[in-house]
């Protein structure tokens, strides 16, 4: 059984390696975009929009695991920083405050034609 993981992040990749799984990476070539405003439904849509670009860069059966995290703050989004100047930013802003993460999780079953969604 083929699975494999719709991302290029090391924590991802680890947390794969740690639990024995093995795996193959393609990453999505979606453009990472949500017109949902609360944070659970973006981090599921992102998720999920990831998993289904994946699928269509296959022509096999496999499980395809795709994820999307934000951080939320006072109704802003924090998601990758792009360059180390928006990392000092973002950190400053978020430091010493309440803020919430929120990870989106789809796994797509190709073997069996199913989708689950996960936010937590």
């Amino acid at each position: 059984m083929r699975v494999i993981l719709a991302s290029s992040s090391k924590q991802r990749q680890e947390i794969f390696k740690m639990i024995g799984i093995k795996y193959d990476i393609i990453t999505s070539n979606v453009e990472e975009k949500s017109n949902a405003i609360e944070p659970d439904k973006y981090v599921e849509e992102l998720s999920l929009n990831k998993a289904k670009s994946v699928s269509n860069q296959i022509n096999d059966k496999a499980i395809i695991i795709a994820a999307d995290t934000i951080i939320y703050k006072d109704g802003k989004k924090y998601e990758k920083p792009k360059t180390k100047e928006e990392a000092y930013n973002n950190l400053k802003e978020l430091s010493g405050s309440k803020n919430s993460a929120y990870t989106g999780i789809t796994i797509l079953d190709l073997y069996k034609g199913k989708c689950l969604l996960l936010q937590k």
